[in-house]
């Protein structure tokens, strides 16, 4: 019996080109590579924050709309597409921190200047040096000033109890404090699929970190996908 075998077959353009492979499987389905993967082997996927040794920054003594602790914006021409954050608070510094990410955008598809920052650590998810990013990732920023119905809490913590990491996670359980949601001083968002967001025309997403007495401390992981706005549908 002959046996039968994964079909692959190969598209030439009219220069005679490769421009695209396909696989099927045995009942002559399309074996298609999911989108997100596709762009990591494009080089397109990045990974921001701060590096092992890396002092992380300090956060506000009281909210204000123009002095985010983090922000990923996308420059001119690029698209960015958030996948997943991860924060983790580090230094809870005195009474009852805050913390907020949203999701700003003025509507106009002006950008809202910033006048300062100090760039994160960025590596690309596929390794090496294949691609610089579009976007901007940066700390302790200072942006121009916006309205609150131009920015949308995406996610929040507020008044977390005191002495949570340097009192009950050190002395009572060895540095960290569990709940049933895992480890209260670490928060994993998954945006991609969940939510569909995408950074461009001056938007940005921005991460507030806020304690009244002595700054709170938190290290942020944000990994992110690019694409050009000319690839737009």
């Amino acid at each position: 019996m002959e046996a039968i075998t994964r079909v692959r077959s190969t598209f030439v353009a009219a220069d005679g080109n490769d421009v695209s492979k396909v696989s099927t499987n045995l009942g002559g389905d399309l074996i298609t590579m999911p989108w997100i993967y596709k762009l990591l082997l494009e080089g397109r996927v990045f990974i921001g924050g701060m590096g092992i040794e890396g002092t992380d920054p300090d956060g506000a003594g009281t909210l204000a709309e123009e002095s985010p602790t983090w922000m990923l914006r996308a420059n001119n021409g690029i698209v960015a597409i958030p996948l997943h954050i991860r924060l983790q608070l580090t230094t809870e510094g005195g009474a009852a921190p805050d913390a907020y990410l949203a999701y700003v955008n003025t509507g106009t598809g002006t950008p809202i200047a910033y006048t300062s920052g100090t760039a994160g650590h960025v590596s690309n998810a596929l390794g090496g040096e294949r691609r610089d990013p579009g976007a901007v990732f940066e700390y302790t920023v200072t942006v121009g000033t916006h309205t609150s119905a131009q920015d949308v809490v995406l996610w929040q913590t507020k008044d977390m109890p005191d002495d949570i990491l340097t009192v009950v996670g050190v002395d009572v359980d060895g540095g960290s404090v569990e709940t049933p949601a895992g480890a209260v001083s670490t928060v994993n968002i998954p945006l991609y699929p969940t939510i569909p967001l995408a950074i461009a025309n001056g938007s940005f997403l921005a991460f507030y970190s806020v304690t009244a007495s002595t700054d709170s401390k938190w290290r942020p992981t944000f990994v992110w996908a690019e694409i050009d706005e000319t690839q737009i549908p």
